[in-house]
């Protein structure tokens, strides 16, 4: 009977630890189209309408697919955690990746990058690297809550069933900020604020006594949000032109 509040608290924490993944993987599936099937290889083309009944559309499908291998990274993840929680090295990495990308996406290297930034608009990126992109973005948000999880109990099936309810409802939840982005185009531009910002807390855990609580990570990610929608709304025109 205890096992109960011990699994709902892993429910809660994955939950809260995820919010910030789901509303970057989210923005990451609202580049994809959402009325095209999954893009297969010549000779697995009869493989066509099982894959689309099972994955649906590109958008929905790489969400899908990320839940699968978030299952199987999450697993790798909890066996190594104890190691994860010592290496230094790794989560620099890691953190490291987290603001090159943020960065990459909010500044485009290019002189020209409205014009650069509008055609690749109307070009919807490859589905497979999505993917790939998708999963190594998720294996690093995975890092903190992993060892959060462990923390709160010795058994591993406790942590791990805790684990994959959350992986769950964090899927659901990027389906739905993948919606949202479409309404909202500034919460593209938040969740990439949101990687930076996960990356330099990550930095900040690793190489100083600072350690940031669920609570206080939630709020910096709720922060950026609100922000980035205020900003939309007092500087519509320049939101357009974008």
């Amino acid at each position: 009977m205890n096992l109960l509040p011990v699994i709902l608290q892993l429910v809660f924490l994955e939950g809260v630890l995820s919010l910030d993944n789901a509303a970057v993987l989210g923005a990451m599936a609202s580049r994809l189209p959402d009325d095209q099937p999954v893009p297969l290889p010549d000779f697995w083309h009869f493989l066509q309408p099982i894959t689309h009944r099972l994955l649906g559309e590109q958008e929905t499908a790489v969400l899908r697919i990320g839940l699968l291998f978030a299952y199987l990274g999450r697993g790798l993840l909890l066996f190594a955690a104890e190691w994860i929680r010592q290496s230094v090295l790794l989560t620099a990495v890691g953190a490291a990746y987290l603001i090159y990308l943020g960065l990459r996406n909010l500044w485009p290297s290019s002189a020209d990058s409205e014009k650069t930034r509008s055609l690749t608009s109307q070009i919807p990126p490859s589905f497979w690297w999505m993917v790939l992109q998708v999963e190594v973005i998720d294996l690093v948000f995975s890092l903190d809550n992993v060892v959060a999880a462990v923390s709160l109990s010795p058994d591993f099936w406790v942590v791990a069933l805790g684990v994959a309810i959350g992986i769950i409802l964090m899927r659901f939840a990027a389906g739905v900020f993948a919606h949202l982005v479409k309404r909202e185009p500034v919460l593209e531009t938040a969740a990439y604020l949101i990687i930076v910002a996960l990356g330099a807390e990550l930095l900040l855990t690793d190489f100083s006594s600072i350690s940031l609580a669920a609570w206080q990570k939630l709020g910096i990610s709720t922060a950026i949000i609100a922000a980035c929608l205020l900003y939309a709304r007092f500087f519509p025109v320049t939101q357009r032109a974008e």
